[in-house]
């Protein structure tokens, strides 16, 4: 009797471990997919939603393709930064990434027409935070146009109201991308609004790296 008590109370231990286990992930899955997309919903805008010469667009970077080009997803963001500049809406542009994907957004615009002085290069971003965080505190910005997918919008304007940055997004849209990518890019998205959360609570420290000189706006 003493052993078939003591394999009970094992097994109502073991059942609210699971229980706790799965109401933690049921409200991480809850704030992830759901409370985070809507917090930052009214501040999503389409370009010709935007007023006229607004703040820099900051645009982020994704990965190249193998002849070190801008991928599909990044065209469509850099197509996005490229509308709001021929339309009007912001002045300059801040192509922010890791090593070679600023040079190659950059070409991508000025191939289009975006005129050099318009641009600006951050070279040493190698992940959201670093982009926001540099923009803020390399660059001295405090309002932004967020250009980047839909599927990372919520979370980048997020993190820019952690870094007291004023921000509106531009989404880039990814319904033409397959289920399977689609799909892909949810799960990426999901952990990565975790370490979002981590980032909040332990502020990583700011990466140093080159990057091109703010020139005053004209």
């Amino acid at each position: 009797m003493p052993l078939l008590a003591s394999l009970a109370r094992a097994l109502r231990r073991r059942r609210a471990l699971f229980a706790g286990l799965g109401l933690l992930v049921l409200a991480d899955a809850a704030w992830t997919l759901i409370a985070l997309p809507a917090s930052e919903r009214d501040r999503e805008r389409a370009v010709a939603d935007l007023p006229d010469e607004g703040p820099t667009a900051l645009v982020l970077a994704c990965t190249l393709d193998r002849r070190g080009r801008p991928n599909r997803m990044l065209e469509q963001r850099l197509g996005k930064a490229l509308e709001l500049y021929q339309q009007g809406k912001a002045r300059r542009l801040l192509v922010s990434g890791y090593d070679r994907e600023p040079r190659a957004m950059r070409r991508w615009l000025e191939q289009r027409g975006v005129p050099p002085a318009a641009i600006v290069a951050d070279f040493s971003a190698r992940r959201t935070y670093d982009s926001l965080q540099r923009a803020a505190s390399v660059f001295g910005l405090r309002r932004l146009l967020i250009v980047t997918s839909d599927f990372h919008l919520p979370r980048a304007l997020w993190l820019s109201s952690l870094l007291g940055i004023d921000a509106q997004g531009v989404p880039a849209s990814t319904a033409g991308f397959s289920w399977r990518v689609r799909a892909s890019l949810g799960a990426r998205e999901y952990a990565a609004r975790n370490r979002a959360v981590i980032d909040a609570w332990f502020p990583p420290q700011m990466r140093e790296g080159p990057h091109d000189p703010l020139r005053p706006e004209e």
